[in-house]
C-alpha cells in the first residue's frame, strides 16, 4: 500500500485527494497517505487562486492606460506665485505721466489731484489796558512823559487757513505744490495716517498735514499698498 501511493503521479494523487474514504476498523487510512492527500489538495487550491488573480490582472500594452495601482513618477506641483506689492500697485493704480514735478530715478507717480491744505493754528486771546502822563520839561519845547500797560490772557481760539494746490503721490514721496505752504515729504518719514470721508491726515514726526481731496478712500488705499 505504501509503495503504490509513492509511485502514483501528481494528477492521480489530486484525484485521490478529492476522495475521502470513511475511516473504520476494517478500512484504516494510513497517516502518511492522509497527509499527502491534504497537501495535494492545498496545493491545488493555491494554484487555482494564482490562476484567478492572473486573469484579473490587466495586461500592460502600449495602448493600455495605466490604472491607479501602477506607480507613476510624481510631477512637481508649481504653486501660483502671489503678486508682490509692486504688481498689485500697478494693477490698482496705473502710472501717471506728468511733467509738473521732477521724478527721481526709479520713481513713478500714481496719484494726482486737486487738493486743499488746511492749516489750523491756536491763537490765545488777551485783554489789556495802558495809560500815561505827559508834562512840560525844563526847556521850551520839551515835554516829559511816562506810561504803563498790562495784559491778561482770557482764552484761546482756532484760526483756519486753506491753501489750494495740487497733490502728487509717487512710490517714494508725497508732494503738495503751492507757493506758500507747499511741502515734499518721503514715505519713510510717515508716522501715522488717518482717513476722513473728504480728506486725509498725514503725520510726519511732530508735523501733521491735513489734506482735503475728493477721492480720499482711493488715496488711503494707495498709502496702504505702499507702506
Amino acid at each position: 500500500m505504501k509503495k503504490s501511493d509513492e509511485n502514483k503521479t501528481d494528477d492521480e494523487m489530486d484525484e485521490l485527494a478529492g476522495i475521502k474514504p470513511k475511516q473504520s476498523e476494517k478500512n484504516p487510512i494510513p497517516k502518511r497517505a492522509a497527509y499527502r492527500r491534504e497537501e495535494n489538495r492545498r496545493r491545488a487550491i493555491e494554484e487555482k487562486e494564482k490562476d484567478f488573480y492572473a486573469n484579473q490582472k490587466p495586461k500592460n500594452s502600449g495602448n493600455h492606460e495605466r490604472t491607479f495601482h501602477s506607480k507613476e513618477k510624481s510631477m512637481p506641483v508649481r504653486k501660483k506665485p502671489m503678486p508682490d506689492g509692486d504688481m498689485l500697485l500697478s494693477d490698482r493704480f496705473p502710472e501717471i505721466i506728468t511733467d509738473a514735478i521732477y521724478l527721481q530715478t526709479g520713481e513713478k507717480c500714481y496719484f494726482s489731484s486737486y487738493a486743499q491744505l488746511v492749516d489750523r493754528k491756536v491763537v490765545k486771546d488777551y485783554i489789556g489796558k495802558s495809560f500815561g502822563i505827559s508834562a512840560p520839561g525844563l526847556f521850551k519845547g520839551h515835554r516829559f512823559g511816562s506810561g504803563l500797560s498790562w495784559k491778561k490772557e482770557i482764552g484761546e481760539h482756532e484760526e483756519q487757513h486753506i491753501y489750494d494746490g495740487m497733490l502728487y503721490v509717487t512710490n517714494k514721496r508725497t508732494i503738495f505744490v503751492e507757493q506758500t505752504k507747499g511741502f515734499d515729504k518721503r514715505h519713510t518719514s510717515i508716522s501715522a495716517i488717518k482717513p476722513f470721508s473728504d480728506g486725509i491726515e498725514i503725520q510726519y514726526g511732530s508735523k501733521t498735514y491735513m489734506l482735503g481731496v475728493s477721492d480720499a478712500g482711493r488715496l488711503y488705499e494707495l498709502y496702504g499698498l505702499m507702506h
